[in-house]
């Protein structure tokens, strides 16, 4: 009688997890767009979010406007950004990365920089790369200032765009 009770139980606990991972398995795969290997990632991992895939903010006493973008045209994405001071600054460098999305977190799969200006008030960079389809991308630009003794720096990411497969 005890080992018909424990076989059913064993039973039952194995049912159990069966349906648990059937049904975990299905909600993922719900959860998929069209074209993408990953579910997407949360937007809060986002971060710095602004519109149109460029993040805008206004930000201190020597760096007064920074972006970050990224675009893309078939497994080709291009990711830029921009730095304005408020004044001509000694050194402004703006470094490139671009990240992919695994399906838990944001892994940099390129860097490109520091693309270095001197005794200016602007500095502007872009990088194109050839990306593996399927897959979620953003861009993360590092912006760095230095005027005399001073230095202020600031990292930037854009929107998640999806390269389909």
């Amino acid at each position: 009688m005890f080992l018909i009770q424990r076989t059913s139980f064993l039973f039952c606990l194995f049912s159990l997890a069966v349906f648990t991972w059937t049904t975990s398995t299905f909600a993922v795969e719900e959860q998929l767009e069209p074209g993408a290997l990953t579910p997407p990632p949360p937007i809060e991992l986002d971060e710095d979010i602004g519109d149109f895939n460029i993040m805008y903010s206004s930000l201190s006493s020597l760096i007064s406007n920074a972006f970050s973008s990224i675009s893309r045209n078939n497994n080709t994405v291009r990711v830029s950004g921009d730095t304005y001071t408020t004044r001509t600054v000694d050194e402004l460098r703006l470094t490139l990365d671009i990240q992919r999305w695994d399906g838990s977190k944001w892994n940099t799969i390129g860097s490109r920089g520091p693309f270095i200006d001197y005794n200016w008030y602007f500095t502007s960079a872009s990088q194109s790369y050839t990306v593996t389809k399927g897959y979620y991308y953003r861009a993360r630009t590092v912006h760095y200032i230095r005027s005399g003794r001073s230095t202020e720096q600031v990292t930037r990411y854009s929107r998640h765009i999806l390269v389909p497969l």
